[in-house]
């Protein structure tokens, strides 16, 4: 089995650049957020915070180095085919990790501090909410996606791809994705793999910012009707037919896109 890539694309980032740039994207997030937050909510703070850190860096990175950007971002118009199966593999994904983070709390196999950033974080998220529907849809739903997905299914991915082989670089990916989700980060490890996966597969960065934000907006619609109508918050009351429809449906969607021929060569923005 192919462990490393030995073709470097010289069109983009190498695999020790990326690491390097998220290591210093995340110091920089961990610098930034403090001096934010003195002068702005928490919400507004690690929102502009993001911004700054993990799209305006990496495209300056990209852009100043003379990598293309548009092979480096995956700047592809996606088909509808693949949009169709995306949906289907962000709803399955859904319901399956909201199941095993349930599970995580029951059994109490998360740490204090994980359970800390989580309570963090439903602050953020409660007072998001408290704005409106509109303002909660676009701060927890489409800028997340569209910042965490270029990020990591554009430069990251871009630049793993150059070190390592294809299944290899969507593993990694998807792991950093989820060590950036303190108190989430094994079950949004599957997230990070699965939409890495669909950006591969699919040619397109556009189809991992779609179902990032939908697997944001099925929350924040959960959270508009309040924070007891979320899977997690049900614990293990989920159906567990409801978890073997979700793995069927994930699945399906993955054998589906690898046997997808749809090309995607002609189709660039």
């Amino acid at each position: 089995m192919q462990i490393f890539n030995t073709q470097t694309d010289n069109r983009k980032p190498k695999g020790w650049e990326v690491l390097a740039l998220f290591f210093m994207s995340s110091m920089l997030v961990m610098v930034i957020f403090p001096m934010l937050s003195k002068y702005a909510g928490g919400l507004w703070s690690i929102t502009a915070t993001n911004v700054i850190g993990f799209l305006l860096v990496p495209m300056f990175f990209v852009s100043f180095s003379g990598y293309d950007m548009r092979e480096t971002f995956r700047l592809k118009r996606p088909s509808v085919g693949h949009l169709l199966l995306t949906t289907l593999m962000v709803f399955s994904a859904y319901w399956l990790m909201n199941f095993l983070l349930s599970l995580q709390m029951s059994y109490k196999l998360i740490t204090p501090e994980e359970i800390n950033a989580l309570g963090k974080k439903m602050e953020m998220v409660n007072s998001a909410v408290n704005l409106g529907a509109f303002s909660a849809i676009v701060l927890l739903a489409l800028l997340p996606a569209v910042v965490e997905e270029f990020f990591f299914r554009g430069v990251m991915l871009a630049g793993l791809e150059n070190a390592f082989s294809k299944g290899l670089a969507i593993l990694v990916a998807g792991m950093l994705f989820g060590v950036l989700h303190l108190g989430e980060s094994e079950v949004m490890m599957i997230l990070g793999i699965v939409l890495a996966y669909i950006a591969v597969k699919g040619g397109s960065i556009f189809l991992a910012v779609y179902g990032h934000f939908l697997f944001n907006l099925i929350s924040v619609i959960l959270m508009l009707n309040g924070p007891e109508a979320l899977p997690a918050e049900m614990a293990v009351q989920v159906p567990p037919v409801l978890m073997m429809v979700s793995s069927a449906g994930l699945i399906g969607g993955i054998l589906l896109f690898g046997r997808s021929k749809e090309s995607l060569a002609d189709s660039r923005l």
